[in-house]
């Protein structure tokens, strides 16, 4: 039986939903991408991202992908077919795009916008650092 874990944060306190879900795995992404990806992702156009955070963050990714689909860690089934199966992009690809659309937002901004004088001078001290 296929089930469906939320993690609810209030004031600290963490609380864990278990329901069980006896629907389509297209209904199970549909859920997956409106309901965990929005948290998720929240503000994910402004962090700085290791690569082992990226590791963690597609690790993570490919473990939801793998509990809506049913399949267990010993059925050896490849990470390449998993996604392919669910037609899903990885999450590092998705803050990648993400990251990439606010700096075009910013490129786009007035020379005086503070966004902009910021986002310029980090790019001037790092080409000095280098």
């Amino acid at each position: 039986m296929s089930v469906l874990v939320i993690i609810v944060t209030t004031s600290g306190n963490n609380k864990i939903c278990v329901a069980p879900l006896c629907c389509t795995a297209s209904t199970k992404l549909k859920l997956y991408n409106t309901c965990i990806l929005p948290i998720f992702l929240y503000g994910s156009d402004c962090w700085a991202i290791s690569k082992s955070d990226a590791r963690k963050i597609n690790a993570f990714d490919q473990w939801c992908l793998r509990m809506l689909l049913g399949i267990k860690w010993y059925q050896f089934v490849r990470n390449d077919d998993v996604r392919r199966l669910m037609k899903q992009p990885k999450l590092t690809a998705i803050i990648q795009s993400r990251r990439l659309t606010l700096f075009g937002h910013i490129m786009h901004m007035d020379d005086n916008a503070d966004a902009n004088r910021i986002l310029l001078a980090s790019l001037r001290q790092t080409g000095e650092d280098n």
